[in-house]
């Protein structure tokens, strides 16, 4: 089963938004990231849609795969196992020794749910953060350690896997659009 990875795409920046940071929205180039995004994830479902689409409940990481689950009239699922470490409450963080540790467990988690629940043809779409991200993709994907990850981790950007059996079988990134 084809597996995607989404970081969500570029947002208005931290400094410049007023509200709470969940409710910051996709600027004007993330709302084009997004559509291409859809575009070409689209492209290589060729026609199937994808049995889940879940997001981080950040209004970002939600609006970067929205356009692909309206083209197919699918919703959106949220997680929030898929949070930045800021965003979970105080008490469940991990010690920063820990956090990287954290992260990958907790979107392997999410990944394992999602192909559980994803049986059929398509692909599973998970979107996330910059933060959490890199640690899952170096567990995920066997060749690939946390520093190759962190350098494939552009906002808008993506890796599409083929999971079997339970194990990564290929891995590609699509840089942003």
């Amino acid at each position: 089963m084809l597996l995607f990875l989404v970081r969500h795409a570029h947002a208005v920046p931290r400094g410049r938004w007023e509200g709470p940071d969940l409710d910051r929205p996709l600027d004007d180039k993330g709302r084009r990231q997004a559509a291409a995004v859809a575009a070409h994830i689209g492209e290589r479902l060729d026609g199937d849609p994808p049995p889940l689409v879940v997001a981080s409940p950040a209004v970002r990481c939600v609006d970067s795969v929205a356009p692909l689950a309206q083209h197919y009239g699918i919703p959106v699922g949220t997680d929030a196992r898929l949070l930045e470490i800021a965003e979970v409450d105080a008490d469940s963080r991990p010690d920063p020794e820990d956090a990287v540790t954290w992260l990958a467990d907790r979107l392997c988690d999410v990944v394992d749910d999602a192909l559980a629940a994803g049986s059929g043809k398509g692909g599973v779409v998970i979107c996330t953060h910059g933060q959490v991200l890199p640690p899952g993709i170096a567990r995920i994907v066997d060749g690939v350690d946390l520093d190759a990850a962190v350098e494939h981790n552009d906002k808008g950007g993506f890796w599409v896997t083929v999971i079997e059996d339970g194990r990564c079988e290929s891995a590609e990134y699509v840089g942003a659009p």
